[in-house]
């Protein structure tokens, strides 16, 4: 089977049961970088963004830090930055592959359209496994 066909299945199976496939309990997840965006000319600002969505959130009372049992969110760390994007986008899947083994579900702030891979590749080696 293609990867490419493993992927859509894996997910098509996550969406058909989203109670099974999320853990229940949520983290936020920062990616301050857009090298990514850089490099493709676009417009700069990602970086920012893990740092000005926590600001805001905190002003609401969603669960944060596990308050509501109903809906809770972690609080959670901006992925390390390394020398190069490669490298970050590693860290980030190993980061998000380890709060899946821990039935925590990551939802990743800020990064470019890049940081899509790492979310995606550490869902599916996740899911595949399990």
């Amino acid at each position: 089977m293609s990867s490419i066909l493993k992927l859509k299945t894996i997910w098509t199976n996550c969406a058909k049961e989203p109670n099974k496939n999320t853990h229940g309990k949520f983290i936020l997840r920062g990616a301050p970088d857009d090298r990514g965006v850089m490099n493709v000319g676009g417009r700069l600002g990602s970086n920012k963004g893990p740092a000005q969505i926590r600001k805001m959130l905190g002003s609401f009372t969603i669960g944060m830090n596990d308050s509501l049992s109903r809906f809770p969110i972690l609080q959670g760390s901006d992925v390390a930055l390394a020398f190069s994007i490669e490298e970050t986008h590693k860290n980030l899947e190993d980061l998000l592959y380890s709060d899946h083994k821990k039935e925590i579900t990551p939802i990743v702030l800020g990064g470019g359209h890049d940081y899509g891979y790492p979310q995606v590749a550490a869902a599916t080696d996740y899911f595949e496994i399990n």
